[in-house]
């Protein structure tokens, strides 16, 4: 019976490279690469402020090469609820829009000072910058948002 020395070392050699790439492939999908994680972070966000926000949900988002933001607002709360400001990182839009329970309207917010759009296919809005000032239907003011719990809204440029 022949004893093959290297034997041992070359497949710990290969099980070990093997491990490495599967790591690396999990840390990038896991956000730590920014570069190849952008569509995760925009299925994070869209999930976020398509299903967890309450009381107003962002259904959809775009900014424009010229740095103008478009969002669908839906109040999913059970009441009817009145928008004094929407304030998305530097575009504040005040109004006084009703929401009944489940309305939707589309909003143009305004334009970004320095445009997100400018030199990117992709915007990236702190989630903490989002805020909505609202009443209630018996008159009390709320905010939703502006806390660090709140997820970034993150899309792509139109």
């Amino acid at each position: 019976m022949k004893i093959r020395k290297g034997q041992g070392a070359t497949e710990y050699l290969v099980l070990l490279a093997v491990v490495l790439i599967i790591a690396l492939i999990s840390i990038a999908l896991l956000g730590f690469f920014p570069w190849l994680a952008t569509d995760s972070k925009q299925k994070q966000s869209d999930a976020y402020w398509t299903g967890v926000a309450s009381p107003f949900k962002i259904k959809e988002h775009a900014v424009s090469s010229s740095g103008s933001l478009q969002a669908v607002i839906e109040n999913s709360g059970p009441d009817k609820l009145t928008v004094a400001s929407i304030y998305i990182g530097g575009v504040n839009y005040t109004t006084s829009t009703v929401f009944n329970s489940g309305d939707s309207k589309t909003l143009t917010l305004g334009t970004f000072s320095s445009n997100p759009c400018a030199n990117n296919t992709r915007y990236e809005v702190s989630g903490s910058s989002v805020i909505f000032s609202y009443t209630t239907k018996g008159g009390l003011s709320k905010k939703q948002g502006g806390d660090s719990g709140t997820k970034d809204l993150v899309g792509t440029c139109t």
